[in-house]
């Protein structure tokens, strides 16, 4: 099995240009795990070093001093690694970041941006829902958006993702809606792209498949 990584962008930082490469869906989840941000283990990692350099210095132990400079530097190539390397969870949860931020900004081509061309929902098709997302986001004056939760299951080149997201109305006060996503990962380079769309709950209450908001909302 051949996987293809894609360089995402250059980052320029000084005059120097610095790769994002992309994972693609498919890589053991054991590698792509290996480049998600594992904080505690860092902070431990720096923290065991300082003190093996520390104790070192004060018992003039040049051994600990050494072992102390090789494990923040292990700790460092880590967190570097990670930072240069885009996961596809982490390319996901991007992706449906930037869904929920676009709906507050109004911004329906951000939104359809990620939609495959074949998807349906609720037999809408995807200009269909370019169409009722201006309308239904200009009629409800979303003020902000808030993410309550997310559940993110990928398997080979295929993921869901179910979220509840909180949102506040200039209009209409706030509601709570909860999705779910089903996802495909396309050759094009970095992004998921959503195949199917189902509206779960609203304000809580279970709705049937194939429900959409209504306009009141």
């Amino acid at each position: 099995m051949s996987y293809n990584f894609i360089i995402l962008r250059i980052i320029r930082i000084g005059g120097r240009g610095f790769a994002l490469i992309r994972f693609p869906a498919g890589m053991p989840s054991f590698l792509s795990s290996l480049f998600e941000a594992h904080w505690l283990l860092w902070l431990t990692l720096l923290g065991v070093s300082a003190a093996l350099f520390w104790r070192g210095g004060i018992q003039s132990n040049r051994r600990m001093r050494l072992a102390g400079a090789i494990v923040f530097a292990l700790g460092l190539l880590w967190m570097l690694s990670a930072w240069a390397v885009v996961t596809p969870r982490e390319r996901l949860r991007n992706a449906v970041t930037s869904i929920v931020r676009a709906a507050t900004r109004n911004d329906v081509a951000r939104m359809i941006h990620f939609v495959a061309p074949h998807t349906l929902f609720d037999g809408w098709n995807r200009r269909r829902m370019k169409q009722q997302l201006r309308l239904r986001l200009a009629a409800a004056h979303i003020t902000g958006n808030l993410i309550r939760l997310l559940k993110i299951r990928i398997k080979g080149r295929k993921a869901q993702t179910q979220l509840v997201v909180w949102t506040q109305t200039r209009n209409r006060g706030p509601f709570t809606t909860a999705w779910r996503l089903s996802w495909r990962d396309h050759s094009r380079p970095g992004n998921w792209r959503i195949v199917r769309v189902r509206l779960l709950r609203l304000n809580g209450q279970r709705l049937p498949p194939g429900a959409v908001p209504p306009m009141a909302y």
